[in-house]
């Protein structure tokens, strides 16, 4: 049998309960996403946007909105801008990102990170910087 990977709707039929594992590690993920920045597991360190939001579509199995999907990943103040990726001169280069790693740390001690976040409930003072 040859090896290669598969989109997450193409699955071919596999041995024992090993799609009811891939089912269950998706839902999984999915729920994730309401309350904790997966992409901080599943992403190197330094990434793009576009690359933060190809994982969230792929999780989803849905397109998301450029926009608004910057501006609901900017306000959680989880990511760091780094500098400008190298390209060729005449395409404009993407920004690249880094999870910024106390801020997250914190957030989770503080069981703070959901959905909509920041909330708009009492919480900690957590320093942004």
């Amino acid at each position: 049998m040859k090896k290669r990977w598969w989109t997450i709707d193409q699955i071919p039929p596999l041995l024992f309960d090993h799609n009811d594992m891939i089912r269950l590690a998706l839902r999984t993920l999915r729920l994730q996403l309401s309350y904790q920045p997966v992409g901080y597991n599943l992403l190197p360190e330094k990434f793009t946007m576009n690359e933060l939001r190809g994982l969230y579509e792929t999780i989803l199995g849905r397109s998301l909105d450029r926009g608004n999907f910057y501006k609901q990943m900017m306000n959680y103040e989880l990511l760091e801008q780094l500098e400008k990726r190298p390209t060729i001169p005449s395409s404009k280069a993407p920004y690249l990102y880094r999870f910024h790693k106390e801020r997250y740390e914190q957030l989770l001690q503080h069981e703070d990170l959901a959905i909509g976040w920041p909330s708009k409930r009492p919480r900690p003072d957590i320093p942004t910087d």
